[in-house]
């Protein structure tokens, strides 16, 4: 059990509860992305627990983290009433649908309550904003505007929310946009995380740029989003952006790492075959995900056990007993034997240790090598992920494809 008591003044939100990130559980979390959703989710911006373990590398960010971010619910869902509440508030096992069940009782009794003006500042009221409804749940929204920007607060329910958004924000947005254009652009990157890709790259990102960024942390990279209503400005700041972040940088649409994999060797008139083993064919997947990625991938190899190792791709067993499957020898041996089992111009292999536990007390959970080979070159890369196994194979293929595409041959 977790509480927590604490006062909403002099700064304490900041301090003590806006770094609480939302969490929940790895079932829920794998059910959710099934179904399409919690596509900007990562461990970057919640904490995942996997039975009674918390699986972000970092830990939490307080001891009773889970308790302050049911505070952060709790105020969240409170300022959908319209105004700040002056009072208290006392939750035991709460969430949204309690705290939303708990404004429609306060307001079904009009002598529970009354809006105010304080120190000359006027409270939000009935008509300063406007409540739309949720079609599919009980929580309800907010719209409304402060010095000519409007504003609108939605439930966190995930499923909720992209209904409210489908069926009440574009069409609002729709008839009520400005005449005013706004110029915008996407850059994806991959191989560095959100906090040290925006610490790494402060001097550009803190400049006088004159333009609107987002940044959309996954576990396949971080993409950053920037508009302004002068198109010179984005456009500088762009040219800019991409001197800075280099090959980090791998589209500038929205497209994937594998298709512009595929696009590249297509041009090159490059072919890949694959050997995967703690990816389990996710590589392949991937590739093949892409239309016309026949020209380019001929053929791919899940050597999951020693034995296929062995036997489909040529690696040795007294290297296999000696440095075991999870090695830069086994890995490199790998990739060679696909190229020459498919004749292809790149041979790519993983192995690894996906987690959450490992059968090698020598080796570290997350420990992967990704091999290449080529007529001309043969290097293995090492990479040392967390404990989430499902993380731990996307990152994996993410950091193969983007070796392949910064391959030169």
């Amino acid at each position: 059990k977790q509480s927590l008591s604490i006062g909403v003044v002099n700064g304490s939100f900041a301090k003590e509860l806006a770094r609480a990130r939302t969490f929940g559980f790895l079932h829920e979390v794998e059910a959710l992305r099934a179904a399409g959703l919690v596509k900007g989710g990562s461990l970057d911006n919640a904490v995942v627990v996997s039975g009674d373990k918390v699986i972000n590398e970092e830990g939490l960010r307080y001891d009773d983290k889970f308790v302050r971010h049911k505070v952060l619910d709790a105020i969240g869902d409170l300022y959908l009433s319209g105004a700040q509440i002056i009072g208290s508030f006392k939750g035991t096992c709460s969430g949204h649908a309690t705290n939303n069940a708990l404004l429609h009782a306060l307001f079904e009794d009009p002598d529970a309550w009354k809006y105010d003006v304080l120190s000359g500042t006027e409270a939000l009221s009935a008509i300063d904003g406007d409540i739309f409804p949720n079609p599919i749940g009980s929580a309800r929204g907010l719209v409304f505007t402060r010095n000519s920007y409007t504003f609108m607060a939605l439930p966190g329910v995930p499923s909720e929310m992209e209904a409210m958004v489908l069926e009440t924000i574009i069409p609002w947005i729709k008839k009520n946009k400005s005449s005013k254009k706004i110029y915008s652009a996407i850059l994806r990157t991959t191989g560095e995380g959100e906090s040290n890709l925006i610490e790494n790259h402060s001097d550009v990102f803190n400049s006088k740029h004159n333009c609107y960024i987002g940044y959309y942390p996954s576990l396949y990279g971080v993409d950053i989003r920037f508009s302004s209503f002068i198109k010179s400005k984005m456009e500088n700041f762009k040219k800019t952006l991409l001197n800075s972040l280099g090959d980090k940088v791998y589209a500038q649409e929205k497209i994937d790492l594998e298709e512009v994999v595929i696009r590249s060797f297509q041009k090159k008139k490059i072919t890949i075959s694959t050997a995967e083993s703690c990816t389990g064919g996710l590589i392949s997947h991937r590739l093949t995900q892409v239309s016309g990625s026949s020209n380019v991938y001929l053929g791919g190899i899940i050597a999951y056990s020693n034995i296929s190792k062995i036997e489909n791709l040529f690696v040795d067993k007294d290297d296999l007993d000696k440095h075991g499957a999870v090695s830069e020898k086994v890995a490199l041996q790998m990739a060679d034997g696909v190229r020459e089992k498919f004749k292809s111009s790149v041979g790519i292999s993983t192995t690894g240790i996906a987690g959450p536990i490992s059968d090698d007390s020598t080796k570290k959970v997350g420990l992967v090598y990704i091999g290449i080979s080529t007529e001309n070159k043969q290097y293995v890369t090492k990479v040392q992920y967390g404990a989430n196994r499902k993380a731990n194979k996307i990152r994996t293929s993410q950091s193969a494809l983007n070796i392949l595409r910064n391959l030169h041959i």
